[in-house]
């Protein structure tokens, strides 16, 4: 995002409605943060790290409304100051101050929030990549360059029309050498946002491929998945007109659109996280997943003998590259019986050498 100061005539989303769309992202994301909290804590009794970053992504939302709250009053003065809309007023150098030191917030919450949910991502599709032939190096290959776009981003900001006094701001900032260097520096962050997108989405559409999960689920996740492309999209609409409109950059309609990005994308992490979505069984609970996440199945011979005895069948299913709400791929094998007889007795010679029973763990 630019560091310029607006020099336009009229920003594009005005006071009232800029503050209320912040806000409401902020309360609409912790509806669905909370959703994801409860369906982790209700499989799994814990949260991790993955959930922790997703949360971390909401709290650097909610900074970000905040300081707003606080620093949109003077981007909107600097611009009816700039257009001839009203004279300058008293503590005019004091908002402007405020308005190019607000932004260093601003900008690292947002950049880093928006990287927060990336990583989220990358953590969770770590799970889901678990046994599967293939996906471990496509993960490496879209992590490596995440991490790198993210240090680009931060590296290539404006920090000099952030950072320095409001003297060498007014002087050094609106000059055309200043200018050209904000408008790349956002090609470049947008450039990193939309490529990096556009990597993590190779991981789940790889996966789909690979999963034997029904026709309705699959085009679930391709609707839930979209939404990354919409975010993109907007993130190219918004430099281009935001860019192109000739008399500089338009803070308001940049920042908007960061905000929408980065509550879009707390959405998508909190609905894609219930990972019964790529199982074919929807009670996840109640199933055998194999692999190292649960117990297997062990037997012991029992060492007793009954006068009576009480029998039950246990049906285990999976299915060939399905998974389980934990991310491992069940054994490949058809429907699986297990038969156990359970005696009660001293007698161990009469016992049927091929009798077993469930060892308890």
């Amino acid at each position: 995002m630019s560091a310029s100061p607006p020099s336009q005539a009229k920003l594009a989303v005005g006071k009232q409605a800029f503050i209320g769309l912040l806000w409401g992202g902020v309360a609409v994301s912790f509806c669905f943060v909370v959703f994801r909290g409860y369906i982790r804590l209700s499989l799994f009794r814990r949260l991790f790290v993955d959930d922790v970053l997703v949360l971390a992504s909401w709290l650097m939302l909610l900074a970000n409304a905040i300081v707003w709250e606080v620093a949109a009053g003077s981007m909107y003065t600097l611009v009816t100051v700039e257009n001839g809309s009203v004279p300058p007023p008293a503590d005019f150098d004091y908002q402007l101050t405020l308005f190019f030191h607000a932004q260093i917030a601003i900008n690292l919450l947002n950049t880093c929030g928006i990287w927060a949910i990336k990583l989220s991502f990358m953590l969770f599709f770590r799970k889901l990549c678990h046994n599967v032939r293939g996906q471990k190096w496509l993960w490496w290959c879209v992590l490596v360059p995440t991490v790198a776009a993210f240090a680009i981003c931060i590296g290539v900001y404006d920090w000099p029309c952030l950072i320095k006094s409001l003297a060498e701001i007014i002087s050094y900032c609106p000059t055309p050498a200043a200018e050209a260097y904000s408008n790349l520096s956002l090609r470049i962050i947008t450039g990193c946002d939309i490529i990096t997108d556009a990597l993590i989405l190779t991981i789940p559409i790889n996966l789909l491929w690979k999963v034997q999960i029904s026709n309705r689920y699959k085009l679930a996740l391709v609707a839930l998945f979209s939404l990354t492309i919409f975010v993109m999209a907007v993130a190219i609409i918004r430099v281009v007109v935001a860019i192109g409109s000739g008399g500089g950059v338009d803070s308001s309609w940049l920042y908007t659109w960061g905000a929408i990005e980065q509550t879009t994308a707390i959405i998508i992490a909190c609905l894609v996280s219930y990972k019964s979505w790529f199982s074919k069984d929807s009670h996840p609970k109640q199933r055998y997943t194999g692999g190292t996440s649960v117990h297997p199945l062990r037997y012991k011979r029992s060492n007793s003998m009954t006068k009576g005895s009480t029998m039950h069948d246990t049906t285990v299913e999976g299915g060939k590259n399905s998974f389980s709400s934990l991310g491992a791929e069940v054994v490949p094998l058809d429907t699986i019986h297990v038969r156990s007889e359970y005696a009660v007795g001293s007698d161990r010679d009469s016992l049927p050498p091929s009798t077993y029973v469930l060892a308890d763990r």
